[in-house]
């Protein structure tokens, strides 16, 4: 993490607080759900008023398990079944590099 806070915040500090800011947690998916639990806790220890996930997919266990930690949830194609790979619901799959993910940042 704090490779990817170099890199992708330039270093800059998280905020100490973000009380009374609604906080959208994004992924191209969940699978296990670790990472996002991970994201979504580090989000409430700041005091997020609200937490809202948005994914396009993600396995139906972790769904679930999520959903009642969070104050919205929103995942288009939930996966049934034991086992599941994010990549498993894309026609064409790729990791991003750390420059895919600044490139968009700046094209906002």
């Amino acid at each position: 993490m704090e490779r990817r806070n170099k890199v992708l915040r330039a270093g800059r500090p998280y905020p100490d607080s973000l009380e009374g800011r609604r906080v959208v947690l994004v992924d191209d998916g969940i699978a296990a759900g670790y990472t996002m639990s991970a994201a979504l806790r580090f989000v409430r220890a700041k005091k997020a008023s609200e937490t809202i996930i948005a994914v396009p997919t993600g396995s139906l266990g972790s769904v679930l398990r999520l959903a009642r930690a969070c104050d919205l949830l929103i995942c288009l194609n939930v996966r049934p079944g034991p086992f599941f790979a994010v990549a498993d619901a894309y026609e064409r799959w790729r990791d991003l590099t750390d420059e895919d993910v600044l490139r968009a940042l700046r094209a906002k």
